[in-house]
């Protein structure tokens, strides 16, 4: 009897587990959907400066280039990294921390640069579970979507 009850308490147990998993899955979820959705006038700029204080001051010379990796369906983020010290990294620090495409949109606002010194690379993240090929057709769909939200406007 007490191993019937014992195997009753952890069936009740991982039950519960895999409930609050799943819930609180679906509350990042929708704090990541709702954050895809958001106008540029909610996007401070003194907000992200304090998310990511790495994406401000970068220097424009050489241009830049958006790494940007997909994490689920219509769900991108993207890294900022000056094109010239891009040549000596090793790329492995970008996934630490990424933002949203209308985010890294307003942050390349703040830029005085032209949009053709932008280059958009998509990249597949280690720890993402989440696969997709990228090819020519991929980055040319990625480059669009990137660039498609005329809200932010980067000259």
């Amino acid at each position: 009897m007490k191993k019937i009850l014992i195997f009753v308490c952890s069936v009740l147990l991982l039950f519960s587990l895999t409930a609050c998993t799943i819930d609180m899955y679906r509350m990042n979820s929708n704090e990541e959907n709702t954050d895809e959705t958001k106008t540029s006038e909610e996007l401070s700029i003194s907000k992200l400066q304090e998310k990511y204080p790495q994406f401000f001051n970068v220097s424009t010379d050489g241009g830049f280039t958006v790494y940007i990796w997909q994490m689920a369906e219509n769900n991108y983020k993207c890294y900022l990294i000056n094109r010239v010290i891009d040549a000596l990294t090793d790329r492995t620090f970008a996934f630490e921390v990424g933002t949203t495409i209308p985010e890294m949109r307003t942050i390349l606002s703040t830029y005085d640069i032209n949009k053709d010194d932008i280059v958009i690379q998509p990249v597949a993240n280690p720890v993402s579970s989440y696969a997709y090929r990228i090819d020519d057709a991929y980055t040319e769909q990625l480059t669009e979507l990137f660039w498609s939200d005329e809200e932010v406007n980067v000259p």
